[in-house]
């Protein structure tokens, strides 16, 4: 029998987090996290009143490319901000460091984005505080995020693994970092580990025939609220649908996909599908790629197996450290040690499968949403 988990250990887990999260939050210099003045800049175009961007091609706008993004963090923390006079953000967007290296190390130590004044300190005012308000949301996030992951790896491995397994992403330089900042990734890390949580749930302990339309809606809010967050999160869908045809191929039943598509697919179309339509409306593109592409600089040459190859180091660092605008660097000691983590991680996994060969032969309920799951880091690496 597995040892049960400590009530204490997971709120207690996320206690932690939560901690040191707020304490990023609050050391980490205004807007000196990656595109957060952007994120902002959309943020406060809502909370002034002036309704959603409506983005041009090469706009000199504050929000850049990011006026493109699918909406439902910047209408969340717009509306937990809207009191807040934010007028000086314009003069606070001003102070850009013509000198600052993006994306790569300088040794002159020309790291930040901005030039910073005194009044950025404490107490908060204005476009600060309402800053300030949006990392804390984002903090909220990251708590969801780890709780939502931690329920789905209890369902695969049980409390034990699963709470080890949360540890460490909690406890990811990366993930506290950007759980720190204003940014919309928050909230589709929350809302993809919500939607996964539910996906895996569905194949593990499939729903009966009178609970069926109450777990499938759920999970179409969810899908729905996903889909509004960040066009990332479309490839859940997959996932979902997937889990929807194991059901039925378990049940047996062509039912099951025709209560799908009615309490899934209709809360997804009715809270997202207003946002495709108005995508439509205003560019003639579903997704706004064509906008969101003529605000970005493109690759001069098409990217080859090689290229990609080259660059999968600067992602590796990415992952797991890589702070300020991607210029603030570990000493080089500390991403080797990451490495000897991952190349633990993956033997571990690998000693696992070989243990528990006779368990895939059968391809259980586990093996299938394991399946999906790794279909899921599939699609984001994509």
């Amino acid at each position: 029998m597995t040892p049960s988990l400590p009530r204490w250990a997971m709120p207690s887990l996320l206690a932690l987090f939560a901690l040191l999260a707020l304490t990023y939050s609050v050391i980490t210099p205004a807007f000196e996290t990656p595109d957060e003045i952007w994120h902002y800049a959309f943020i406060q175009h809502v909370a002034s009143g002036q309704g959603l961007p409506v983005a041009t091609p090469n706009t000199s706008a504050r929000f850049r490319q990011q006026g493109t993004q699918s909406p439902g963090y910047y209408l969340a923390a717009a509306a937990l901000t809207w009191w807040i006079d934010q007028s000086d953000f314009p003069a606070i967007y001003a102070r850009q460091n013509p000198h600052a290296a993006i994306g790569h190390f300088d040794p002159n130590g020309n790291i930040n984005r901005l030039v910073h004044h005194a009044d950025e300190a404490w107490p908060w005012q204005g476009a600060l505080l309402a800053l300030h308000i949006a990392r804390l949301f984002s903090v909220l996030l990251g708590v969801v995020t780890l709780w939502a992951s931690y329920r789905t790896v209890a369902l695969l491995l049980g409390p034990r693994a699963a709470i080890t397994g949360t540890a460490v992403i909690a406890f990811t330089p990366q993930f506290v970092f950007i759980s720190a900042a204003a940014s919309n990734d928050n909230m589709v890390n929350a809302l993809a580990a919500l939607v996964i949580w539910q996906v895996v749930a569905l194949v593990i302990t499939p729903p009966s025939p009178t609970t069926r339309p109450r777990r499938f809606a759920l999970l179409g809010v969810l899908l729905g609220l996903a889909a509004l967050s960040k066009l990332s999160a479309l490839g859940l869908v997959a996932l979902a649908g997937l889990a929807v045809l194991g059901l039925a191929w378990h049940a047996r039943s062509w039912r099951v996909i025709v209560d799908a598509i009615l309490w899934i697919g209709l809360p997804t179309a009715l809270i997202a599908g207003w946002w495709f339509v108005r995508n439509v409306v205003l560019y003639d593109d579903l997704l706004a790629w064509n906008l969101w592409e003529a605000n970005i600089l493109l690759r001069v040459a098409p990217a080859t197996l090689q290229t990609i190859l080259a660059e999968s180091g600067g992602l590796f660092r990415s992952y797991w450290g890589l702070l300020g605008w991607m210029n603030l660097f570990y000493p080089e000691w500390i991403y080797y040690a990451f490495v000897a983590i991952t190349a633990l991680v993956i033997l571990g996994c690998g000693v696992a499968l070989v243990q528990q060969r006779r368990a895939l032969l059968r391809f259980d309920a586990r093996w299938f949403a394991a399946m999906i799951l790794l279909l899921w880091l599939l699609l984001l690496f994509v």
